[in-house]
């Protein structure tokens, strides 16, 4: 499970997620390299790192752009493709904040292309608009929604990883309980969550091409669900033939 509260890196320890949350607070700063060389300073040195594959990785997605045409044409009411060499770089505040996961370890980080990185879809939900950005990686790519959290996919991720905050306890300030994950794969069909009640729900999708390949979904639990008995309880993907990819359950700690 990867929990948004925490910022969860899954190629860092404890400690390294702990100190990212200070990092993520860097400052606008229009001197990147700036940037990077202090937070690759206070976290560690910096080695050079090999950037073919992403480089060759590139060019082939603008191959595909050429065959794909359009800029999102649609696949059905529920699932949207979306070119990613066509939409818009990432604003430089949410490159910085893609920067950090390198800065904060130079040897295992994933490699971000933080240059390339793009804000490709906004999800209107209930509590508000959320933006999706990403950026690709030498062994996968990061994905982040604004005001909310980010992290990154290798190939060793697991095919459905669910990133989401868990439901406030009564009392607190009501933060939305979303949901949000990554497929890595383009031939998604649907993503399904199961309730405690066995109630289920089919989520949109937007599926983002090369350098990316992956489908994202995004979730903002209604409050009559924030009840035991109600809660979402596991949420599964399945391929376009019916195919279940992986399921993962939803482990909440507070209810309504």
């Amino acid at each position: 499970m990867k929990e948004a509260n925490v910022y969860p890196l899954s190629a860092l320890d404890g400690e390294l997620s702990r100190r990212f949350h200070d990092a993520a607070e860097v400052p606008f700063d229009a001197d990147w390299v700036g940037v990077v060389r202090r937070a690759a300073a206070e976290f560690a040195p910096t080695p050079s790192r090999p950037r073919r594959t992403l480089l060759r990785a590139l060019a082939t997605a603008a191959v595909l752009a050429a065959v794909v045409g359009t800029a999102s044409p649609a696949l059905g009411l529920d699932r949207i493709f979306l070119d990613f060499l066509r939409a818009d770089r990432a604003p430089e505040k949410v490159q910085v904040d893609f920067g950090t996961f390198d800065a904060l370890d130079p040897v295992r980080g994933p490699g971000v292309a933080t240059a390339e990185t793009r804000t490709v879809h906004t999800f209107h939900v209930e509590s508000g608009d959320y933006d999706l950005s990403v950026s690709p990686a030498n062994d996968g790519f990061c994905w982040g929604f604004s005001g909310f959290g980010m992290t990154c996919e290798t190939s060793r991720s697991r095919p459905i990883d669910p990133f989401y905050r868990d439901i406030p306890q009564a009392g607190q300030v009501a933060e939305p309980a979303l949901i949000t994950g990554a497929v890595r794969s383009v031939d998604l069909g649907r993503v399904t969550i199961t309730f405690e009640n066995g109630d289920t729900v089919d989520l949109p999708l937007v599926i983002v091409s090369e350098p990316i390949g992956a489908s994202f979904f995004f979730y903002d639990v209604p409050e009559d669900r924030w009840k035991l008995g109600s809660r979402p309880a596991r949420v599964a993907a399945y391929d376009s033939a019916g195919v279940e990819l992986g399921t993962a359950p939803l482990m909440y700690t507070s209810a309504r």
